[in-house]
């Protein structure tokens, strides 16, 4: 049986839910036909107060700013080259290693097109950011980032505002936590990428703890998170600010939870679509967005065609 519709926590813990089912559906309407929205969200509010978070923006201006370009290219480039235009590197590893910016002169390594794996160019993961070195591909069909079930593919661990990573295809990533994104304590811009293939307990395709993260017109889709808790196919949020706005959230599963886990924090979402994100377990908590302990804002979104299959 497909449960949709609004779940709310009353207990401390996981394990206490209350789900309304919808009611008024057209005849022979099946769950992809359940058009909801925000109100149809799973969530646990403890106040009415709303936690204006505000981000940094990490748009760099270049006339007050001293920019540095580097380059990676896994077709064309070798790590013995300067990351130059003209001799680019070879794995985003080697040039994270060997660069360092600062708040007056940032650093953007820009990725070619190609596949960056173990198996085809060297690359070793997970990807550890840097502080104010920005991460940016030719697009998500072009530059994809696979860590081929191997650990998280992206890690970003107490980085202030500035960086970004931008224009990627974020696959392969096999973690407890985050498979695709692990980000602790940070608050920088992930924009226009995707991230699908991923898997994970907790955050398959993103985990964020603490911080104020930046997610942007991204893709989060076909990730998994299956384990002791499996909370989060496509993300869990804990214990920070984070805005998610304009996303296209869709196609993830969870044991426990198909789409957002949202935990002990007081997000922004805004203008996302969050649909098809279905919970697989007996008794499972909810297709699309479950909140527990927290104070969100949530606001035109289109939340559709979510579910959790019981028993």
């Amino acid at each position: 049986m497909i449960k949709s519709g609004l779940c709310r926590a009353f207990a401390a813990g996981f394990t206490m839910i209350l789900q309304l089912l919808l009611t008024s559906l057209s005849a022979g309407a099946g769950p992809s036909d359940m058009i909801q929205t925000e109100e149809d969200a799973c969530f646990r509010p403890y106040t009415n107060a709303v936690n204006q978070a505000t981000h940094a923006s990490n748009a760099l201006d270049a006339l007050a700013l001293e920019v540095t370009q580097l380059f990676v290219d896994a077709n064309a480039g070798a790590d013995t080259n300067d990351g130059t235009e003209g001799a680019p590197w070879r794995t985003i590893t080697h040039a994270l290693q060997s660069v360092t910016g600062a708040e007056q002169s940032p650093v953007i390594i820009n990725v070619a097109a190609g596949t960056y794996s173990a198996s085809t160019n060297g690359e070793a993961f997970p990807l550890n950011m840097k502080s104010f070195v920005s991460l940016q591909g030719e697009g998500r069909e072009a530059t994809i980032l696979d860590a081929e079930d191997s650990s998280n593919v992206i890690t970003i661990s107490a980085i202030a505002a500035g960086p970004s990573l931008d224009g990627f295809t974020i696959t392969g990533g096999n973690s407890t936590n985050g498979g695709g994104i692990f980000s602790n304590n940070s608050s920088i811009t992930v924009s226009n990428n995707l991230i699908t293939g991923c898997f994970g307990d907790s955050g398959a395709g993103v985990y964020c703890q603490r911080g104020e993260m930046l997610f942007s017109q991204n893709e989060i889709s076909g990730n998994a998170a299956t384990g002791r808790l499996g909370f989060g196919g496509a993300m869990f949020i804990s214990l920070g600010t984070p805005q998610i706005v304009d996303n296209e959230i869709g196609d993830n599963e969870g044991d426990s939870v198909g789409g957002l886990y949202i935990y002990r924090c007081s997000p922004i979402i805004q203008m996302n679509t969050i649909s098809g994100n279905i919970s697989t377990d007996d008794g499972g908590i909810c297709g699309g967005i479950y909140i527990d302990q927290g104070s969100p804002e949530i606001r035109d979104n289109t939340i559709v065609g979510n579910g959790a299959i019981g028993e």
